[in-house]
């Protein structure tokens, strides 16, 4: 259920995005959980509703998205209003932005019912909807709620109409494998993963199996699926010999960790076994030790799994490497992987 509340929120982030400086500037976990600004978002929401639907409804509820999808509170009085307006005849606009509202709902909702008539709702919605960005919306909201027996009947049908595309649906799919409770159900997305042979999927898996707990939660079947997909598709660096951007190192350091993880969960052996014979320290890519020594927890298996004649070579590979870019962010890049060699991260 964790990774659905992320989904939520990053959903929700997307929209308040879009929306100008007011609604975009959200709130932190202590003012989220301020009674004060909880009963502040429940005046503002009761203030919208007594107005939803007039002229400058749509425009005051996207004023107020950021305080209303983080601190209202979650109750089954507050999900049946968002329901009620959501049947109602407000603007398409409105509706999608009360789509978020009722994700944000269903994350803290306590009340089963309340849950689930919210989940039947989109679910119908993104089904049966004759307006594609209603469709939209719900789908994808939907498929962030958490594994559901349908969610991937409605993602794919949503796919398929072309309600979304191609890494939204990809995107979507990965994220529910941590929520997917039977091998079956894992081994299901995990094949629609391989099948569609989508590189933004493969990089968002990779960025969700760095999370050791999820790697954990997965069958042993699961986990042998999983390598097949990312073991073979090891991301490649710029041609470039004397550059490495930031992306480069957020995707190979993932992509790292998580076949690191995913083979000692598969084979018993201790990861800083795994990762040693991965690097293959002689001739390795400087580019691919800088990758890897900047994220921290790859940094820490290096350390512990390689002698001191190992490091120094990779420490020589790495300062060679800089030396050659007189590019400032590289030498940056660099130095920081040097320092990860000898000392975690402060």
């Amino acid at each position: 259920m964790y990774a659905s509340i992320i989904r939520v929120a990053a959903l929700a982030a997307l929209v308040i995005g879009q929306v100008g400086p007011i609604a975009a500037q959200g709130l932190s976990g202590p003012q989220r959980d301020d009674p004060a600004v909880r009963a502040q978002a429940q005046q503002l929401w009761e203030q919208y509703r007594a107005n939803a639907g007039r002229a400058g409804s749509k425009d005051a509820l996207e004023r107020i998205m950021a305080t209303i999808t983080s601190a209202l509170p979650a109750t089954k009085e507050n999900a049946a209003a968002v329901l009620a307006l959501l049947r109602s005849n407000v603007s398409r606009d409105e509706k999608v932005l009360l789509i978020r509202v009722a994700g944000a709902q269903v994350v803290e909702l306590d009340d089963r019912q309340a849950k689930a008539d919210i989940q039947d709702f989109l679910s119908g919605l993104a089904k049966g909807a004759e307006d594609p960005v209603l469709r939209n919306a719900a789908a994808l909201m939907y498929s962030r709620m958490g594994y559901s027996s349908d969610s991937l009947a409605v993602l794919a049908r949503a796919h398929a109409k072309g309600d979304i595309g191609d890494n939204n649906y990809f995107d979507d799919l990965a994220h529910l494998l941590p929520d997917a409770p039977t091998v079956v159900d894992q081994r299901n997305i995990l094949k629609l993963l391989a099948d569609g042979n989508n590189g933004f999927s493969r990089e968002v898996l990779a960025s969700l199996l760095v999370n050791r707990e999820i790697i954990k939660g997965l069958a042993p079947a699961a986990v042998t699926d999983a390598m097949a997909i990312l073991a073979p598709n090891e991301p490649t660096f710029s041609d470039d010999p004397t550059r490495i951007s930031g992306v480069d190192v957020i995707r190979y350091g993932y992509w790292m960790s998580a076949v690191v993880g995913l083979t000692a969960q598969a084979t018993g052996e201790p990861e800083r076994i795994v990762m040693a014979r991965l690097l293959k320290i002689d001739g390795v890519n400087p580019k691919t030790l800088i990758a890897v020594l900047n994220h921290e927890p790859n940094a820490a298996l290096v350390r512990a799994g390689l002698d001191r004649e190992s490091l120094e070579k990779m420490d020589a590979a790495i300062a060679g490497f800089a030396e050659k870019s007189k590019n400032g962010w590289v030498q940056e890049l660099a130095a920081t992987a040097r320092t990860n060699l000898v000392e975690p991260k402060k």
